[in-house]
């Protein structure tokens, strides 16, 4: 009775799991626009393509070399692209838009009272031998003064994988 109990709770847990981690396809005008640009502009540039899921939006940058074989300024100008497209302000809004259509529940995110969810922005360059992401907030946790603030998708950070 015990064993049916626990695997009943395993089963459980691990559909929870899945369902917050799905990963859905994003594809607007504005998307398409922006990765066909990508791919004319750069020519390591394999494909681009946007994804969302509870906690972010993203947007994948598939490159056809090694990570050692990019040129720091051409990924930079590639990365601060796919920043301004992610944050202007019209793009914003119909990502958004389709995020919100998805998640948007009372109390997810709340900051001091705000009810709207923001989510995280990630940048993912996608290399043939790993990873490297950019990630921003809309809030910001500043550990020095233990406070949140809104931050806006100003701060990035960059983690190699």
């Amino acid at each position: 009775m015990k064993i049916s109990r626990l695997v009943y709770l395993i089963v459980i847990v691990s559909l929870v799991l899945v369902a917050c981690s799905k990963d859905y396809k994003l594809k607007t005008e504005e998307t398409k626009e922006f990765s066909d640009h990508l791919t004319t502009a750069y020519d390591s540039v394999k494909e681009t393509y946007f994804t969302y899921n509870m906690s972010q939006i993203e947007c994948h940058i598939s490159l056809n070399i090694k990570k050692d074989q990019v040129a720091r300024d051409q990924l930079e100008a590639m990365v601060q692209e796919a920043k301004n497209f992610l944050v202007d302000e019209q793009v914003f809004r119909d990502l958004l838009g389709v995020y919100r259509n998805k998640f948007d529940k009372e109390g997810d995110n709340t900051v001091d009272g705000l009810k709207e969810k923001f989510p995280d922005l990630a940048i993912i360059i996608q290399f043939a031998d790993g990873d490297l992401t950019f990630e921003s907030e809309y809030y910001r946790y500043v550990e020095e003064t233990d406070q949140t603030v809104i931050d806006q998708y100003q701060t990035w950070r960059e983690f190699d994988q």
